[in-house]
């Protein structure tokens, strides 16, 4: 039998190992600037029976410079439920609104309220997408804001109007279609190009849908 061959003490010399460079992350974008709208308020003078009087409850606010000399105001947002029907039969719906708010005199200011999208309450689906969706968009210089539909895939005013028009007019027309149709003529007819004038944005050029109603 033959005898194994001896065992070296040495370990057999081996590469180096390769040492791979470590790569940067990409520098992660700045946070949006969130504010509170309560401390925003209080720090501007507002009293708490003021702060009482906002119609809604803002869920995000962002700083926004408006007019002329730049004043300070804030650009908020919030859902706001809406209901028709009594007893079994009442409809639930929620309702997104932008509001833009200022204070002068210790007195809060509504520079611009509008309604840029309308859903169902508590969606089954949260894919499923909105009745309706715009978007408001003040210029850099705070002297205009656009509200106009919200950008694809989005569901567009003329889109949501017209398929909500088709169904109204079957026989299979529920309560809710009716209910969609009118809060989606009211949020569509506020479309259009508004400007900074005497201390709040005022709509110069409207661009109604097809049967709209004005008014939120």
């Amino acid at each position: 039998m033959t005898p194994p061959p001896p065992v070296s003490a040495e370990p057999e010399a081996s590469a180096p190992p390769v040492v791979s460079e470590p790569v940067a992350e990409p520098a992660a974008p700045p946070d949006e600037e969130y504010v509170d709208l309560s401390e925003w308020l209080t720090a501007r003078g507002v009293s708490e029976k003021e702060r009482k009087k906002l119609p809604h409850v803002y869920m995000s606010c962002q700083p926004q410079a408006v007019g002329p000399e730049r004043e300070e105001a804030l650009l908020c947002h919030a859902w706001e439920s809406v209901e028709r029907g009594k007893g079994t039969s009442v409809v639930f719906r929620t309702r997104l609104r932008d509001s833009i708010f200022g204070v002068q005199k210790g007195r809060i200011v509504v520079m611009l309220d509008a309604i840029v999208g309308v859903t169902i309450t508590d969606k089954e689906d949260m894919a499923q997408p909105n009745i309706v969706d715009l978007a408001l968009e003040v210029a850099p210089d705070g002297l205009s804001a656009e509200l106009t539909d919200g950008a694809p895939p989005l569901r567009s005013c003329d889109e949501a109007l017209a398929d909500l028009g088709a169904r109204v007019k079957t026989a299979q027309v529920t309560a809710w279609d009716r209910f969609d149709l009118d809060l989606t003529k009211r949020a569509c007819a506020q479309r259009g190009h508004y400007v900074f004038r005497g201390g709040r944005f005022v709509r110069a050029v409207a661009t109604p849908p097809r049967g709209g109603t004005s008014g939120p």
